[in-house]
């Protein structure tokens, strides 16, 4: 117990030294940010700057008084003049600025939490400065090593990321998909027009476990995505070993499309799930010869099909793969596969009645319908949509993986089986953007079996010497993920709290504006309500964002204001055919039409269903006292179809 006591009074001592000895201008330096940071933060805030906003602004000001007095980085920054920004030091200082950055935008949503329990704001401000920039000093002493692998880097970014995640997925608001998925789950049914319905139901369970709340909505997105990382982190665990399931994950958490499915809730986030999941089981059952895992994979695509249907393009994947595996073909002639489809099937079995008592609604809109579309040549969107959701990076790997030879260190079953896997769902999307247009998401689970290659792809180029474009390739990948990283903060804190001065992008209207919307609309229903004495019908007149987001963001006043879309003209509304009434039920009420645009609402589209129009009202969207967008409100009394046209 002495020795312990000693050693204790030691270390403490220890700590003294370097405080006011040794270390004495890096803690100048700590001190003075730390005080920069609360300067800038209170006069910012006393001018009425929001103080997500101006604790952003204190942090990168006080970042800068720190690079520029301790003598570590200042000495970096010396070295870089003489050597140029190729150098060690360079990358050193650029990702202290990048970690800075970061960390900056992390702040934001912790202000924002912490405020809500009613700490007072100076102690929030103290606490949250003090943290930042000594756990700046302590990664700046960490930089002192030569030795920062690719491991330290990996578990960075996946504990960075996920709590960007975590931190700012109730804050901004529902995207016009997302308040539309909400409507699933006011409706909750066996099937929808447009997807199957698993969005719907998850969505039901994060609301029921959290509220109607932004968090509430989005949760079993970020469910979904932990569910993937572990099917993904045992796949490449068995494919290779622990170290390249790490990067793995890494991977997994950085690239833009694996990182979205996390933060916002569609049916991509279920998908990307079961689709790892099913990987997983099949490679198993193909690769490993493992028959009990059939049936794990008839679970997962069952569960897949109830997310989206592009999973089904793993069944010619599997016989491409036995095509190219001859030990896989024996398969063909046992039960497993046969059994594994039949309870992928019976899972799916909702949607096929759904189906088959709405006129196979659902099946005839993704197939027929899409392939009716008119010819449009989109080779190049889909290419380019490829490069934003996995990045050049990973598209050059990706390359390499598949057509270079010896490019990672693997059995050429496996080879062969994440070929297959990627190969067959890409040809399809690309065949079919050669006549039509495609969508941004569409690819994004192809390239889920070739993370753990990737992953291995830089771990072995970082074990061998490497010259070319595979050591470019592979010194690509740390400013990459940063890259990504800062840009994910940036961008969540532009959308949940702005950013001070650079204000805030032309097209953020669909990002920012739906809550004072709603405020709005709601506002000029009770005064025509009080006028009129009847409350009316609020209706969005494009194909379903407005309608969405307003029934989402009037809250209680939607149950008095109902919500509906432009099917009561006549026009495309996807699913609020089957939720709102058609034009007859809703004869004789007054109407609040919002729209985008002005020809939305002109007298040639809407004039004819009215007793009388309003003249057309433009209305602005302000937040934080800048505009952001505009919409354009008519009001019409009477609502009829008696003198409508082609109704």
């Amino acid at each position: 117990m002495t020795d312990r006591f000693a050693r204790l009074i030691s270390g403490l001592r220890n700590v003294a030294e370097f405080a006011l000895n040794a270390r004495r201008a890096l803690f100048i330096a700590v001190l003075g940010a730390l005080i920069i940071d609360l300067v800038v933060f209170f006069v910012l805030g006393w001018f009425g700057v929001r103080p997500e906003k101006a604790q952003f602004v204190g942090g990168i000001f006080a970042a800068a008084f720190f690079a520029r007095f301790d003598p570590l980085i200042g000495n970096w920054l010396i070295q870089i003049g003489s050597r140029g920004f190729g150098s060690q030091y360079g990358v050193r200082v650029a990702g202290l600025a990048a970690v800075a950055l970061f960390a900056v935008s992390l702040r934001s949503p912790l202000f924002n939490i912490t405020l809500s329990f009613d700490i007072p704001l100076v102690v929030v401000a103290i606490i949250l400065s003090g943290v930042s920039f000594l756990l700046l000093a302590w990664l700046r002493r960490t930089l002192l090593s030569t030795e920062v692998t690719e491991f330290t880097i990996a578990w960075c970014a996946i504990v960075a990321l996920f709590v960007l995640r975590l931190l700012y997925i109730g804050l901004p608001e529902l995207i016009p998909e997302e308040a539309y998925y909400w409507l699933y789950s006011q409706n909750l049914a066996l099937g929808y027009l447009d997807h199957p319905p698993m969005v719907g139901w998850l969505i039901a369970f994060g609301e029921a476990v959290f509220g109607t709340t932004e968090f509430g909505v989005r949760f079993s997105a970020l469910f979904c995505w932990l569910i993937g990382a572990g099917f993904l982190f045992k796949m490449a665990s068995d494919q290779f070993d622990r170290a390249t399931a790490i990067v793995t994950l890494a991977l997994y958490s950085a690239l833009p499309f694996f990182f979205g499915v996390g933060v916002t809730i569609a049916p991509d986030a279920p998908l990307v799930a079961a689709w790892v999941a099913a990987l997983y089981f099949l490679r198993l059952a193909l690769v490993d010869q493992r028959s009990n895992a059939w049936f794990g994979f008839g679970i997962a695509v069952g569960l897949g099909m109830l997310s989206k249907y592009t999973i089904v393009l793993l069944g010619p994947a599997v016989l491409l793969f036995m095509i190219l595996h001859s030990p896989a073909r024996q398969w063909l002639r046992r039960p497993q596969p046969y059994i594994a489809a039949f309870v992928a099937l019976l899972i799916f079995s909702p949607v096929l009645y759904w189906n088959a008592t709405h006129a196979w609604a659902s099946f005839m809109f993704q197939g027929p319908r899409r392939m009716a579309m008119p010819s449009e040549f989109a080779l190049h969107q889909l290419l380019l949509d490829i490069l934003v959701l996995i990045t050049p990076s990973a598209a050059i790997a990706i390359l390499a993986i598949l057509f270079v030879p010896r490019t990672i260190p693997s059995q050429s079953s496996d080879r062969r089986f994440v070929f297959a896997c990627a190969i067959v769902p890409i040809a399809v999307f690309t065949i079919y953007s050669l006549r039509h247009e495609t969508k941004l998401n569409w690819t994004g689970p192809a390239f889920l079996g070739l993370l753990p290659c990737i992953a291995a792809q830089i771990l072995g180029a970082t074990r061998t010497a490497q010259t070319g474009w595979r050591l470019v390739l592979i010194r690509s990948w740390v400013p990459t993920t940063m890259a990504l990283a800062v840009s994910y903060g940036v961008l969540l804190q532009l959308i949940s709290f702005g950013l001070p001065v650079i204000g805030y992008p032309p097209k953020a209207q669909r990002f920012l504006s739906w809550n004072n919307l709603a405020m709005q609309v709601s506002e000029r229903a009770q005064v025509l309500a009080q006028s009129h004495g009847s409350d009316p019908w609020i209706v969005g007149m494009d194909k379903h964002y407005i309608a969405s987001e307003l029934a989402f963001y009037l809250g209680d006043p939607a149950s008095r204001f109902p919500v509906t879309s432009r099917q009561i003209f006549g026009r495309d509304a996807l699913m609020f055919h089957f939720w709102n009434p058609e034009s007859a039920a809703v004869a004789g009420r007054n109407m609040i039409l919002v729209a985008r645009n002005e020809s939305d609402l002109s007298d040639e589209l809407v004039k004819q269903y009215f007793v009388q129009l309003d003249p057309i009202e433009k209305i602005v969207i302000i937040r934080d006292g800048e505009v952001v967008g505009s919409y354009y409100l008519r009001t019409g009394l009477g609502f009829s179809t008696a003198g409508a046209t082609g109704s």
